[in-house]
């Protein structure tokens, strides 16, 4: 009897272990984004390094385009393009606008996810499928509860365990794992954006934001009109950001929201 609660001691212990030390690493991501049509797509590597009370989102370098895959990009240092705080329920991210980058504070505001009764396997992991409609789009994702942190790529949280892949309703953006490093094999150096062409020192909020980026899309396509009238092209201005702001669908480019009633019922 004595010999049993030992070896039910010593295997709960290993188990706590083992998922203590699955609190803190490197999940690296493939992303493929076709920027709202399907005209032009980029894919990139991007990583999450993480741990129990913080993580750093980085971009880590540029692969391809779809419509130019013999692109050049000049190589860059990884930078970090988002700090999360788990205790503070903060997102500090490094967000592109016409004329640069803004560094914006956001809340970790809770996502409703529907859990799926579905699963697969990602990197050999165990991992679950959730659906919710957040900042604009409606994502599928697969999280992993053999990774206990609730985090995932871009601002996606909020599960049981760390999200693997993602992917949007119309297949716009995808987020794919294509490797982990856990437990670490260094310490990690999780910090906050420092972004090129970065237009302010203190983050401002995520509505002000908004305001801003809404003046200057309207401002650039105000711009790139009249240099298309007078080259006689007919462009219009493009904006990438993964966000759909509600304010959007009052200006030319008319980015539609993504909704759950949008599928179609089995």
């Amino acid at each position: 009897m004595k010999s049993n609660i030992i070896l039910l001691l010593l295997l709960l212990t290993s188990i706590m272990l083992k998922a203590q030390s699955n609190k803190s690493g490197i999940i690296n991501y493939q992303r493929t984004y076709y920027g709202d049509t399907l005209e032009f797509a980029t894919i990139t590597e991007e990583a999450l390094l993480f741990n129990e009370t913080e993580a750093s989102y980085f971009y880590v370098k540029f692969i391809k385009s779809f419509r130019n895959p013999d692109l050049k990009v000049e190589a860059t240092a990884p930078r970090v393009t988002q700090y999360n705080n788990f205790n503070n329920k903060i997102i500090i991210s490094a967000i592109r606008t016409p004329t640069g980058y803004y560094l914006v504070q956001d809340d970790m505001a809770a996502i409703t996810w529907r859990m799926l009764n579905q699963t697969k396997k990602i990197q050999n992991i165990d991992c679950f499928g959730a659906m919710a409609e957040y900042r604009g789009r409606v994502w599928t994702v697969w999280y992993a509860p053999s990774i206990p942190v609730s985090s995932g790529p871009w601002k996606l949280y909020g599960l049981p365990g760390m999200i693997l892949e993602a992917e949007d309703l119309k297949g716009l953006i995808k987020y794919e794992c294509s490797s982990i490093i856990i437990p670490p094999s260094r310490d990690l150096k999780i910090g906050k954006p420092t972004p090129i062409k970065q237009r302010n020192e203190v983050p401002i909020s995520i509505k002000e934001f908004a305001t801003l980026n809404e003046k200057e899309i309207v401002n650039a396509e105000k711009l790139h009109s009249r240099q298309d009238k007078d080259s006689g092209s007919g462009r219009l201005y493009q904006v990438y950001d993964i966000e759909i702001f509600a304010f959007e669908k009052n200006i030319t480019l008319k980015r539609r929201q993504q909704k759950l009633s949008d599928i179609p019922k089995k």
